[in-house]
């Protein structure tokens, strides 16, 4: 059973991510949604694509350059990390995401000991030339 096109939810059954870091050439394992101000406590969650290949490339970056964040359902939560894994020369060399962004994609994506993840984040700061701070760490 595939997910609905539209929830009425209170945020528990979705997941923010930085709509930079989807590739265009790869988004065809997750739906993305948009997120609309809460009524009654309950927000209003649409999905943005219904088929990734019936749009334009350059028009689906455009759209996403456009917003804060996206919203991916909790169910497909292991696929967006099966994503990030395979996209991370993407994410890493695209230049309009901020460090910090970048750096939480990746370490949302790779589930580590808090000294691993250390290391980790210390890692990834080296490649994108960042200095790693408290900030970084959840």
């Amino acid at each position: 059973m595939g997910l609905a096109a539209e929830y009425f939810d209170d945020g528990s059954s979705f997941v923010s991510i930085e709509p930079l870091s989807i590739n265009p050439d790869s988004l065809t394992d997750f739906s993305l949604f948009e997120r609309y101000p809460p009524k009654k406590g309950r927000y209003r969650f649409r999905c943005l694509l219904v088929d990734s290949l019936s749009i334009d490339k350059h028009r689906l970056m455009e759209l996403l350059g456009k917003r804060k964040s996206v919203f991916i359902h909790k169910k497909e939560a292991k696929k967006y990390k099966a994503y990030i894994r395979e996209n991370l020369e993407f994410i890493l060399n695209h230049e309009a995401i901020d460090p910090k962004q970048k750096t939480d994609t990746l370490v949302g994506a790779f589930p580590f000991s808090r000294l691993y993840r250390w290391h980790w984040i210390v890692h990834v700061c080296h490649l994108l030339q960042a200095v790693p701070t408290p900030c970084f760490i959840k």
